[in-house]
């Protein structure tokens, strides 16, 4: 047994001395999968960090660290790093993977506030929710005129959640809020901009 762990704390010392371009090699040549392990746990700070920049739940953050693994592990086996530095695809793949995962994450949370919401609001409240859904000049205008009648807290969530297109995770990361607390500060908001005397001319 003791043979066996100096045998294998060895092999992983190997590993770790021998550059990147070296493992690409080996995983290629052999398809160990250890070889290509090797390479992502050495990027695993720059990874995870990365990961709370799009997925702001450390929890979340961790389950999609590994879900990136099979996912860069399956695109490696059908990609040619011949004329490309490693570092530099794991970045590429691993951020688009982060952007897609994120804009998946936006979209389920759209779609379950506007089914949640849209018994519970006024009519000319889901109005407003639906012109500053489509992020125009139009959106900007009326989240403009409507910043007199809203809160600090119903301002800066409106403008988060609809304008910057960030999730409600990703609001309560910057601000501190409760996720349950930033969409009652939504719901409250739009209905502060429906009863704007201002908007008359425009519902």
């Amino acid at each position: 047994m003791a043979n066996r762990r100096s045998g294998i704390k060895l092999k992983w010392h190997i590993l770790s001395h021998l550059g990147d371009s070296q493992l690409v090699w080996m995983y290629e040549e052999t398809g160990v999968r250890e070889y290509f392990s090797e390479l992502f746990m050495r990027y695993l700070p720059l990874i995870y960090g990365m990961a709370l920049k799009y997925v702001p739940d450390e929890e979340q953050a961790k389950d999609s660290v590994k879900r990136l693994f099979d996912v860069l592990l399956e695109e490696f086996d059908r990609s040619d790093l011949t004329n490309d530095v490693f570092r530099d695809w794991l970045y590429r793949h691993s951020h688009d993977f982060y952007v897609a995962y994120a804009r998946q994450n936006r979209l389920y949370e759209r779609n379950y506030f506007a089914n949640r919401i849209e018994s519970s609001l006024s009519d000319r409240a889901f109005e407003c929710a639906r012109i500053l859904e489509a992020a125009s000049d139009e959106s900007e205008d009326l989240l403009d005129m409507a910043r007199p009648y809203l809160t600090k807290h119903e301002y800066t969530c409106l403008d988060q959640f609809f304008l910057r297109r960030r999730s409600f995770r990703g609001i309560s990361s910057t601000t501190g809020l409760l996720a349950g607390s930033v969409k009652r500060y939504i719901e409250t908001g739009l209905e502060k901009m429906a009863a704007m005397p201002e908007l008359e001319p425009v519902l």
